[in-house]
């Protein structure tokens, strides 16, 4: 097993909307979605997990669109559905030793 693989012991997942509540506005309700703060898109992010919260090395995003009339629900679904496809695709590159982020 080399070093870098030892170091990075566990891999986060985390909605992008919740990480730009929390930086910006200090929150972290995962209720409220996208379209409360105005944003054009949402989306996931896989990161390796540090002692910081969602602060470590990005290692693999996807884009989601904020529709017109999406309510939390609807659109935490979109979100959901891109965490399934890019949370196992990042995991097998990495395994692999590629730590370049994957955007989806």
């Amino acid at each position: 097993m080399n070093r870098s693989f030892r170091r990075a012991r566990h891999m986060g997942v985390a909605a992008a909307a919740i990480i730009l509540a929390v930086a910006t506005q200090g929150r972290s309700d995962q209720q409220q979605g996208a379209a409360p703060i105005g944003d054009a898109e949402a989306g996931a992010s896989v990161h390796e997990v540090i002692a910081d919260l969602d602060a470590g090395p990005v290692l693999g995003q996807a884009r989601v669109r904020v529709e017109p009339g999406d309510t939390p629900r609807s659109l935490a679904a979109r979100v959901l559905a891109q965490e399934h496809r890019l949370y196992p695709a990042v995991l097998r590159r990495f395994a692999a030793g590629d730590r370049t982020p994957l955007m989806l």
